[in-house]
Parts: structure tokens; sequence; C-alpha cells
């Protein structure tokens, strides 16, 4: 996001490396001091080690950097760099050992793990301060062993040369691969003269700027390979308004062209953006409105064509034009830890670095592209609207061209009055309403009928008719209760309408493949064998722990006098050399398996976070999977996949049949410790999954605490131990081993971890007694040896898994009886609230489906009775989706309770504001998992997946993974799950935010029939229009209160009065004055409520003759006020809502408190 907004590669590299090299320049400081002045190195020169730190340092920056351009993910990143650091000294333990033995080229291999080069450079700097006279600057290129062909100074330029070798491979990665985002250089770009010129300035400006659409079209369509000479899209569209010829082209598409894989998402787009327009990108779901956005930005680069700004090619100067671009992103891109103010400083200082205090004030003009589903929005603020239909351009022009072209004229849409009783006899009869109306319009036809609406559509109004335009709404303002209509509204035509007629031609529509499916990659892990440094044999089987380790080394030597290398190697009699040599690598297997595991069972539980996260675990208890049953299965499932990695470990090792682990019992031993480890890790971190709220995070969390625990406590063990052995007369010290070793137990890294390596000590005892002809027995499963591993591990699994199923059911039962409280009774209740309560309290809710009594968490207090379609509105923070949470136990209320009256068929069917999707699940795969959670019959899962995919239109997309699909999509298969099961009552939360009108309305329909069917629903919507044509009975709520509960004829007619007038005028400033004087006086106290640049909104008080008179004399002085088009209706929701709505507070964490909730509730019960 910084180099879309101007920064330009190589000053965001600079400013990383400066705040990291500054860092680490303190730590040297630091460092050097506690060297020099606690007489650590007194006699080595300052200044060398300053250098010598620094070098270091500067090579560890490098290796970060190469390692953080293969990662997306922050976390990732620094947990696997951590393990690549660490690695990388492993080889100077090998070089330490055999230094001698090894030949120059082998050295200069080594050392380009810059860790090892640091470490065997440290050996000069003891060598030298053993000797007393410290590294200096004459000796720093000699070196104190003889032979010796490396020195201080050599490595010191080899840290160096590890530096730029580093650099210089994550450059060029990182230009060839840019990861998901960014534009990728081809392979050979180094060698590319025009790369050098731009980077140093000299490239040659190209100012080709578009001179229409008519000419771009004829020189792209020979050179897009996506176009077809024949195919009438790629014509100049008739569709298409003529372009304005006194304004300067801003941004100009050429031929733009977006192909993932086989799907072409952009198709040979041409399109030009004016300076000094607002110019809207609509279009359904998968139109590819996303993708251009993001080649405009460079967040992506174009498979063919190219899009000129202000005439510089976005393909060779992105780096100019980004500093002239300003990007508001769909998602936020924010630093979390800056404050409003430091974002606008930061930014302001990337933008106008170099700016005049004149040219900060000078009006600029700009080219502002907009993309929205909100078409009202798109209405009001476009000067041009370009409408995208799979990835192509459909049409293109002014939003008075766009309803001239597509326009069907006035539409009068009727609100049903709904009844809170689904039973009762007073329901609008459609037919009654469309005779009414054909009576004096006979042209006039029903569209739409959704819901609560009925959308009609009015021959052109003119002279000939007109009196019967006037006579039809007097008729309704007269009988609208005996046809049983809330409320009506007259307009001319929307864009909405527009993007619906436009649609209505396209039967599906291609998605945009924003990014590639990440695909799961387990790790496994090498296993090998180790041992101690200092091996310890006695022969006298009955009593070898006296024996003095020193006799091992005699008997060696004097066997190796006696016996060829060949027979000394056959009966396992080898040097020191050789000795030390297989104990380190022994050690090295073994860290490596601790590691390898560390980080294999981590990757296995983190899908159990990921469901958490995303609440799909949620769901799936909502959907009636028990708490034991989901975690049993996930166990079960866990470890049947552990044991992959498992056999692979045991088949390496009985491959290379290594004694340690492969000898007698020693292979059933390591089994048996993989197998344990994994089921009491998979326990704890089950524990654990529900505090994190980052997966990655999680993954990181959990790698971190098997190798702290495993590590420390292994090595504090060994520590103490050999110290004992040091001193044998010291009983305290053997007893503190003794102590340590068994409080140890506790911790299942500890318990694998020192498994391996008691496994490795017994047997290299076992193999030097087999040398001297004494076959002792094999104690490992003994409870001394690795037996009360074995029962720690098995004690810590069953523990730490019980305790999972406890917290859930138990813990957060009891903890919902405790917080079971009081409310203090609320002050200025509204009268409708307050007779709903007391109809709670009196017990009159026999017919309730759903009843909320007291409800509290923290901040609010509400009731509820629910029946039909309820809605429930308010602002964001007003407490909508902390009360979805509190009915779906995801958090518990501080107080209340909520009972729900089971019915026949499933309880609950939840749409959450998130999608709860798994990102690697197609969506057919997703309607049959949970069409098996539901308990229906697996020989009617296939009819009821098929009936779904086809009422909410997904069999197109039926075979893509969720990661690929649109928002709009996703959402359609968010209901589809809430509606497996015909549940009795459907929780809604924002079901239709992201969708296109067209599946918006479709969805409108699909609600609809589910209440005409006996399901109960609620509903969040910030869609005022949603609620309108869905609910029978609604409450608003502000600061976590209702303010007011009833149908919503009766709510409009409570808190609402009088018409509103929505007016776009063609000249804003010219014609709003002329507007507003014509309004006030034919209509007395008129005012002006709202404007957006064309757009005026007038708030008309009862007056007589109502919509009818306002209409008639709008039509009649149209010409003379330069009005475009113009809706009248009576008061609608959305006024309502905006009244309540100025009473709310900017409460940050009203709607966000259960992301601090510590205990997530599990069990669905009739009575929480």
């Amino acid at each position: 996001y910084m180099k879309m907004m101007g920064v330009n590669s190589c000053s965001h590299f600079f400013a990383w490396l400066i705040e990291s090299v500054g860092f680490l320049l303190i730590t040297i400081v630091i460092l050097i001091i506690i060297l020099k002045f606690g007489n650590i190195l007194p006699k080595t020169n300052g200044f060398i080690l300053f250098l010598y730190f620094s070098d270091y340092s500067f090579s560890v920056i490098a290796m970060s950097y190469l390692i953080s351009v293969f990662f997306n993910s922050t976390n990732i990143a620094a947990l696997i760099g951590s393990l690549i650091y660490i690695i990388a000294f492993f080889p100077f333990i090998v070089l330490i050992t055999v230094e001698n033995e090894l030949s120059y080229v082998i050295k200069v291999f080594m050392s380009l793990l810059s860790p090892t080069a640091f470490s065997y450079a440290s050996q000069y700097i003891a060598r030298y301060e053993e000797q007393g006279i410290g590294l200096q600057w004459e000796n720093m290129y000699s070196s104190p062993v003889q032979d010796d062909t490396t020195s201080f100074g050599w490595l010191c330029c080899l840290i160096l040369a590890d530096s730029f070798i580093y650099f210089l491979i994550a450059w060029y990665v990182r230009n060839v691969f840019p990861g998901t985002y960014g534009m990728a250089a081809p392979w050979y770009f180094p060698f590319l003269p025009s790369y050098w010129k731009e980077r140093l300035g000299c490239a040659e400006v190209n100012h080709e700027k578009s001179n229409g659409l008519m000419f771009t079209n004829i020189m792209m369509q020979n050179t897009n390979p996506s176009a077809s000479k024949t195919s009438p899209e790629y014509k100049f569209s008739s569709n298409i308004e003529p372009e304005p010829k006194d304004l300067t082209v801003g941004v100009a598409l050429h031929g733009v062209t977006k192909i993932y894989g086989s799907k072409i998402a952009v198709d040979n787009l041409n399109l030009n953006f004016y300076e000094g327009h607002i110019t809207s990108l609509l279009g359904p779901n998968g139109a590819g409105k996303t993708t251009t956005i993001s080649m405009l930005t460079g967040l992506f680069g174009a498979s063919a064509g190219t899009i000129f700004v202000y005439g510089k090619d976005i393909r060779t100067d992105l780096h100019i034009v980004r500093k002239n671009m300003g990007v508001c992103m769909q998602h936020d891109v924010l630093f979390s830890y800056l404050t409003t103010k430091e974002h606008l400083l930061l930014y302001g200082s990337i933008k106008v670095p170099h700016w005049t205090k004149k040219q900060l004030h000078e009006e600029v003009k700009r080219t502002i592209i907009l993309s929205t589903h909100h078409l009202d929005e798109a209405e009001v603020l476009s000067d041009r609207i370009a409408f995208l239909e799979q990835g192509g351009l459909r049409c293109c022009g002014s939003p008075f061209y766009l309803k001239e072209a597509f326009g069907d004229g006035y539409h009068l849409t009727l609100t049903k009055k709904k009844s809170p009783n689904l039973n009762a006899s007073t329901v609008c009869d459609t037919t009654a309403v469309t005779a009414m109306i054909q009576s004096h319009l006979p042209d006039a036809y029903l569209k739409e009928d959704i819901g609560g609406e009925l959308v009609y559509v009015l021959p052109p109004f003119s002279t000939k008719v007109s009196g019967a335009y006037l006579s039809l709404l007097r008729a309704l303002d007269r009988g609208l209760g005996d046809l049983n209509i809330g409320c009506y509204g007259i307009s001319d035509t929307t864009v909405e309408e527009v993007f619906l007629n436009l649609t209505k031609e396209s039967q599906k529509s291609n998605m945009s493949l924003e990014h590639l499916t990440p695909k799961k990659i387990g790790s496994s892990s090498t296993n090998g064998i180790s041992t101690p440094d200092d091996l310890s044999v006695w022969y006298d089987p009955e009593g070898y722990h006296s024996l003095p380790a020193y006799l091992n080394s005699l008997n060696n030597f004097l066997l190796r006098v006696n016996m060829s290398k060949y027979d000394a190697a056959r009966h396992g009699v080898q040097d020191q050399e050789q000795a030390t040599m297989s104990s380190l690598i022994d050690i090295l297997v073994a860290l490596s398996i601790l590691m390898g595991y560390s980080v294999t069972t981590a990757s296995f539980v983190t899908y159990v976070v990921r469901e958490h996260q995303t609440k799909a675990k949620q769901l799936q208890h909502i959907s009636g999977i028990s708490v034991t049953c989901y975690w049993v299965t996930n166990f079960i499932y866990d470890m049947a996949f552990y044991l992959v990695p498992v056999a692979f470990s045991i088949g390496v090792i009985a491959i290379f049949k290594l004694p340690a682990f492969y000898s007698e019992n020693n292979l059933s031993a390591v089994s048996l410790l993989l197998l344990l480890f994994g089921y009491a890790t998979f326990s704890w971190m089950y524990l654990l999954a529900g505090f994190f709220h980052d997966t990655g995070m999680a993954f990181i969390t959990y790698v971190c605490i098997n190798l702290f625990f495993g590590i420390n406590s292994i090595v504090s063990l060994s520590v103490v131990y050999f110290l004992s052995k040091e001193k044998p007369n010291d009983t305290t010290l053997e007893l503190i081993s003794e102590t340590l070793k068994r409080i140890f137990l506790i911790f299942p890294q500890f318990c694998f971890g020192y498994g391996l390596i008691e496994l490795s000590q017994q047997q290299s005892v076992l193999d030097f007694l087999k040398a001297y002809g004494v076959e002792y027995p094999s104690e490992t499963f003994e409870m001394d040896k690795l037996g009360a591993m074995f029962v720690a591990l098995v004690s810590q699994g069953t523990m730490f898994f019980f305790l999972r199923l406890l917290i859930n059911e138990w813990l957060i039962n009891k903890l919902r009886k405790f917080s079971s409280s009081s409310v203090i009774e609320t002050i200025d209740e509204d009268e409708d609230v307050q007779a709903e309560r007391f109809r709670v309290e009196k017990g009159a809710n026999d017919y309730d489906l759903v009843q909320l009594h007291r409800l509290t968490k923290t901040y609010q207090l509400i009731h509820k009775k629910i029946i039909a379609c309820f809605g429930l509105l308010g602002v964001n923070g007003a407490g909508k989706t902390t009360i979805f949470k509190m009915l779906t136990g995801d958090i518990i209320p501080t107080s209340g309770n909520i009972l729900i009256r089971n019915k026949t068929g499933s309880l609950i069917g939840y749409c959450p504001q998130e999608d709860a999707l798994d990102d690697l699940v197609t969506i057919e795969e997703h309607l049959y998992f949970y069409a098996r959670i539901h308990g229906i019959p697996e020989k009617d899962i296939k009819e009821t997946v098929q009936k779904l995919l086809g009422r909410l239109h997904l069999l197109p997309y039926k075979d893509t993974v969720t990661a690929m699909c649109s928002y709009g999509t996703k959402r359609k298969l968010s209901t589809a799950l809430a509606l497996i099961g015909k549940p009795s009552i459907l929780l809604l939360d924002e079901p239709s935010s992201g969708m296109d009108p067209k599946s918006k309305r479709h969805l409108w329909k699909i609600i609809s029939e589910e209440v005409q069917n006996k399901c109960s629903v609620i509903l969040t919507s910030h869609s005022m229009e949603e609620c309108e044509a869905l609910c029978t009975r609604l409450a608003i709520m502000v600061n976590g209160r209702f303010q007011c509960i009833g149908s919503l004829q009766h709510i409009k007619s409570r808190f609402g009065r009088g018409f509103t007038v929505k007016v776009h005028v063609k000249n804003a400033r010219v014609s709003m004055e002329a507007l507003t004087r014509f309004m006030q006086l034919h209509f007395p106290k008129t005012y002006l409520k709202d404007q957006h640049l064309s757009m005026l909104e007038y708030h008309v008080p009862v007056t007589a003759g109502g919509v009818a008179n306002i209409f008639d004399l709008l039509e009649a002085n149209k010409t003379a006020l330069n009005i475009t088009n113009f809706l009248v209706s009576q008061t609608t929701l959305e006024e309502v809502f905006i009244n309540f709505a100025k009473d709310q507070k900017c409460y940050e964490t009203a709607d966000t408190s259960s992301q601090g909730s510590i205990v997530s509730t599990d069990s669905q019960d009739d009575q929480l």
C-alpha cells in the first residue's frame, strides 16, 4: 500500500535497513562494553570487535531480507527465519571438530552460512585471547594454529561477501517473484538496458495519450490475444455515450486484459477516465471491478494491454504514476500502533515532500475512479458510469444517458402492510392492487413482487396520460387501508433499475480469481542418533556405574594398537575424534527431530484455531455438532494424519538402521515416543486454541512453547547432571538432578526430547559392553528409563483433553449461573419498548419463538419478541452483532436470559456477519458437510444440496473453492448453509452485504419464502430498503438500548410525518436556489435536508393533495427547474433511522466486545 501511495522500493528498503542497523548498533555497543569492561576479552582491540560485530550484523540483516522474500506472512517468516538461523550454526560444530581434515574449499563453502563463519571467526578471537596477546590489527590476517589455511580477517571478508550474496539473491527473487501483489519482472531483467536506464533516471518518457475509444479499439484489437475480430463484443459499442471533447484524459485503459490460469477476469477493456470527473465502475459480483482497480494501482500486472496515467505508461513509469495517486482500498490498510494524526503525517510527508506553500493551496483537478455496490451513491456522485460485465465494458456514459438508454420510465413502489400474525386475513392482495392500477393506466405492469414490496412500471408520462397519473395517485392516497398498503412512492428511472435491466440479459457471471489457492504442506522430521559428548562405559554389568570413565579411553588405546582399522571399526572401537564426531551428529539429529516435530504438531492444530477464528466452529455447534463430538473428531483426524510424518520418520530410521533408535527395542520405543508426543501435544494445544485471534500467531506461539520448554528443560537438566558427575562427592547436585528430571516430566517436550537422548546414552553403553563380549539386557521400558516418560505423556494427553471438554461443558454453565444478576431499571424508556417489556415480564408470551428478557452484555438492556421477520437496526456499535453473538452462544450475557422454544425441524440457522467458511473447500462440499451435520438422511443429501445450489444461483460455482469466490458469492453460500435442515429460526446478520442489486433482490425473495413457510427470521441490515421489503416488525437500537419497537407502519406513522422528495438537477449551483424557492413557495415549511453534488433532498410536511400534488407540480416544471429526474415518497424508514442515529454515542468497543472475551460458549441449550 505504501508503494501505491508513492514510496519507491529503494526508499522503502533503505528505511528498513537504516532502522535495523540503528537497532543493532546499540546492541553492539552494549555488547562490547560488557566484553571489555567485564574482562571477558580484555586484550582484544575494541575497535576491531566493533567492526567485527557490525560486519556480522549486516549479514544477519541480509539473511533476514533474503528469508522475507519467500513469505507473505510475518509470523511464519519470523518462525522459519529463526529456525534457519539456528540451523545455520550447525555446520560449525562439524567444522571445529574435524577442522584439520577439511580442505580450504570446504571451509569456504561452509562459511557461506554467515552464522557458521561468525562462530569460526570467534574461535580465533578466543585463541589469541588465551595466548595473552588478543586480536590486534597486526595478527588478524594470520592464524595462531600451525598450518592453518584460514584467518580471522579472511573470515570477516567472507561474512561481508555473504551479505552481498544474500542481498543479490533477494533482489533478484523479489523482482521475478514479487508474491501475491506486484508486477513480476522477466527472469532475464538484469540484462535489459531499459531496466537500468529506468533505475538511473535515463528512461525515455512515453507521452502517448488516449484520443478516444474508437482509436484505442482499432489499435489494440490486433495486439490483444483475447480479442476476436469477428466477435461483436470487441466492436465499438453503441451503448457508449460520445466522449467529452473539452476534458483532459486522466487515465486511459488500452485493451487491458487479465487472465488467471484459464479464467479471463478482465477482457480487452478500453476505457477513458477524465480529469475533473468522477467515474464509477459498476457491475455484478465477479465482473472485474476489483481486478481493474488493482491493475490501475499496479497491485497486479495486466496480461495484455496497458494503462496510461496522464501520458505515463504504467508498465514503465509506475513509480512516477504512484507519486500522483491516492488510493482508498476496499479493506483498511492501517498501522495499528499509529494514531490518526500520525497516519496523516506519514502519508503527507510521502506525498508532498517538495511542495511549496502555494502548491498546497492551489485547487487541483483530480481524476476520481469509484467502485461501489451502493447504486444510490454512484448516482449521486458520478459524472460518468462504466458498467462492466464478464470482464468487458457493457456500457458507459452519464447517469442521465444510461437512464434514457436503459430506463423503463416511472416506477411506482408500494410497501405491503404486514401483520405480525401470519394467519390473519388482512394481507395484501397483489391481484387487486394490479387491477386498481391498471384501471387508471392500462399499460402499467407489475415488475417485481419481492418480500414486502410491489414495483410497477408506469407508461411514459405525457399530456395524454397526465390526468390518469394524478387520478391513480389520489386513489392510492384514499385507498391505502383498503388495499392493505402501508406506504408508496413514485420515482423516475434510477441507476439501480438500469443495473437490474442490464443484468437480466446475463445468466451467469465469471469470477475474478484474486489469489492462488494456498496448499497446506505438512513438515516431517528426520530421525537420528543423539549421544552425550563424554561417554562413560563400565564393563562390570553388576556395578558399571562405579568404574572410572578414563578406563574406556585406555582400553580403546590398547585395542587400537593391536587391531587393524577394519577390525576396530567392525568391533565398534573408534578413536576419540571419530567418537566425538559421531556424538555430535547424534546431537544434531536429535535436535532436528525435536525442532521438526515442534513445527509439525503446531501445523496440525492451527486448523482448529482457524475454525475458531472464522467462527466455523461456532456454526458447526449451531448446526448440531456437540462439543464432545467436535473435539473427539478433530483429535482422531489430527492423530490419523499425524501418523504420516511418524511413519516416514520410522521408515528413515529403519532404512538407515540408526543404532541408537533401531537396535532391539529402540525402534518400538521411538515409535511410541513419537505417537505419544502427538497425543499429549494436540491435547494442550486444543486447550489454548480459543485464546488466539490470528492463525499465524497461534502457529508461532505453539512452536515457541515447544522449543522453549523442550530445549530449556533438557539443557538445564544436562548442566546439573554434568556438574554432578564432575563433583561425585556432592550429593546435593545429584539430588537436584533427579528432582529436576521428575519435575520436567510434566512437559511433553521434555519427555520427548530427553527420551531420545536417553535412548542414545543407553545404546552407547550397550554397544561398548557388547564390544567386550558382555551382553546386557535392554532396560528401555523400565520406569527409571523411558517408562516414566511414556506414563507422563499418556497422563498429560488424557488430562489436557478432558480439561478441554470440561471447560466447554461445565465451566461455561457455571459462569452462566454466576453471571445472571439483576439489572437496574432504565429511564426514559419509549412507551412501545416499555409495553413490550411488561408483556414479557407478565408471562403473556406463549406464542413467542425467541424471547430475550432483561438481556445485558455489560452495556445494554434489551427485550424482544420475535414473530415472522424481525428487523434489528442501528448504526455501527449500537449492539446488533452482540445480540446475535449472545443468541448463538458465542458470548455470555452479563445478565438476563434467552428462551428459545423448540419446534419441529432444526432449531437455528445462522448466517454470520463474517463468512465462516473454509478457504480450501468447495461450495458443494460445504453444503454436503453441513447437511450431514444437520442429520439429513444420506439418501436425501444430494437432492437437498442441488436444490440449495439452484435456489441461491450457485450451480456455476459449485466446484470452486471459497478462497476463489467473490464476496457476494460467499454471502450466498453462508445463506445457503443457514437454510439447510429447514430451521424454525433464521438469524441473518447483514446477509446481503457485498451483493450486487440483482443478487440482493433474489435473496430477499428467498427470505420472504422462508417467512411464508412459518420460519421466524431475525435480521440485521444497514439497508433500509431491505428492512422495508422484508420485516414485519423491527426495533431501532441506540447505545445498546431499544428506542422504538413495532410494525413498520407503526414506527413510520409515529416517528416520521410528511413526504420525502429527492431531485437530481443538471447544474446544482444554478438550480438549487431556484428549486428551493419553488418548493417553499408551493409547500410551506419545506426545508432542504441533504445535498450531494447534483442531488437535493427535501422534507415536505403533510400537505393537501399528498404525493399526487407534489408529483404534478414537479413534472409540470421539470424543464424550467433543470430537473433530470426525481422521486416522491411518503416518509421512509431511512428518515426515521437517521433521526434516531443522531443520538448514537461513539463506543468503539460496543460491537467488538466479544474479542476480549476469554471464554467462548460451545454448547447450545434451549434456555441460555
